[in-house]
């Protein structure tokens, strides 16, 4: 097992790489390959591989390392941007956003960025990509005079094309889907296969493959949306999401007051289910519901954050306590490493001083983030259930 120890703020997941912008500690439970890394200072960092992993500073200049080293990445041209985001698929880093909606990318060969936005470029705030290569770009416009905020969605068969779309080059110069999702878009998230938005209103649309229950809503009906287009999650309705998060087939949402869903299927083709997701419907999503450990309140607890792994889930509850569930062929839900998979929740015991502030979750790996270092030990047993749209 290989933890990194430094101070994060943020960390965003997708495939193989990852940005963190720092300002706690973290540690993870599983890492790609056993790599060990100290970060140090406030920063943020996108991890392009297990070989080359570049992070980004608070003030937005970006790192990389192919060792314990890291050596300036230099932006091509421009002066300190302020980058947000970095974005990649499975070999690794790609490109990176700064806080003007600039996209840049990876120039061939080497780990030189290049601002590839032109003049007349749309500004980009959000981007995410599937497990299946596609991307989804979020473009803020304004609104007209007469018609609610909505945000534009680019989508692109890959990433190939959003860079000739990008770029204006000739013959290749629209994505092949555009959508427009009501309100302003607070995250654009992917998994394997499916992309899900989260609006201001606290809403939640989904689109992509429809199998394995991965868009948490119907397609049947002449009002319904097609699996290709944004729909809303209706089994959400009336209920105000403050996060998402994605991987694997399985998409999650937390609510403002604690609570947390999820919808989708734990890993296709492997014979271990997880319970909260065995049995619901097409349009249903289920309800986590995650009793204290302690066994002194037979009350769920409130949920702080959430993340989703490619087969596993991780909870941190309001009292500071972390749950996981699903896939642990890596020791990702730290809890060592004598059990593969776990239908049910599991403890993982850490030690109070911590100051647990927020869990993500990737491929294979899990992190937790602190204000303070500490180590991890470990199991309990909580509950799930069902909760059906009204």
């Amino acid at each position: 097992m290989a933890s990194w120890t430094g101070v994060i703020a943020r960390i965003s997941l997708c495939h193989k790489p990852f940005l963190l912008q720092t300002l706690e500690t973290t540690q993870t439970f599983s890492s790609p390959a056993g790599v060990r890394l100290s970060v140090s200072s406030s920063l943020s960092c996108a991890f392009r591989n297990i070989h080359s992993l570049p992070k980004v500073t608070s003030c937005g200049r970006l790192y990389s390392t192919t060792s314990a080293t890291w050596r300036p990445l230099s932006v091509r041209g421009q002066s300190n941007p302020h980058f947000t985001q970095g974005f990649g698929d499975h070999n690794g880093l790609v490109g990176a956003l700064d806080d003007d909606g600039q996209v840049y990318l990876i120039a061939s060969d080497t780990t030189e960025l290049v601002l590839s936005s032109k003049l007349h470029s749309p500004k980009v705030m959000h981007i995410a990509v599937t497990g299946n290569g596609r991307l989804a770009a979020a473009v803020c416009q304004a609104a007209q005079a007469s018609t609610p905020y909505s945000n534009h969605v680019a989508e692109f068969a890959s990433i190939r094309h959003f860079k000739q779309w990008l770029t204006f080059e000739p013959a290749h110069n629209h994505d092949e889907k555009h959508h427009i999702v009501p309100g302003r878009v607070v995250q654009l998230v992917a998994n394997a296969t499916t992309f899900a938005y989260l609006n201001d209103n606290g809403e939640v649309y989904t689109w992509g493959d429809a199998r394995h229950r991965s868009l948490g809503r119907t397609l049947m009906g002449q009002e319904a949306a097609g699996a290709d287009e944004p729909g809303l999650v209706e089994a959400l309705g009336g209920i105000r999401i403050a996060r998402i998060s994605a991987g694997g087939w399985i998409t999650t949402a937390l609510s403002d007051d604690g609570v947390a869903y999820a919808w989708g299927m734990s890993t296709p083709g492997k014979q271990e289910r997880l319970p909260c997701l065995r049995d619901i419907d097409t349009a249903e999503v289920a309800l986590l519901e995650i009793l204290s450990s302690d066994g002194q309140s037979s009350e769920p607890e409130d949920v702080q954050d959430i993340a989703v792994g490619d087969g596993h889930i991780v909870l941190l509850t309001s009292k500071g306590e972390i749950f996981t569930t699903g896939d642990n062929t890596n020791g990702q839900l730290g809890i060592g490493q004598d059990s593969e998979f776990r239908e049910g929740w599991e403890v993982v015991r850490i030690t109070p001083q911590l100051g647990i502030t927020a869990v993500r979750a990737g491929p294979r790996c899990t992190f937790i983030m602190g204000r303070h270092g500490s180590r991890v030990r470990q199991p309990a047993s909580p509950t799930v259930s069902k909760v059906n749209p009204s």
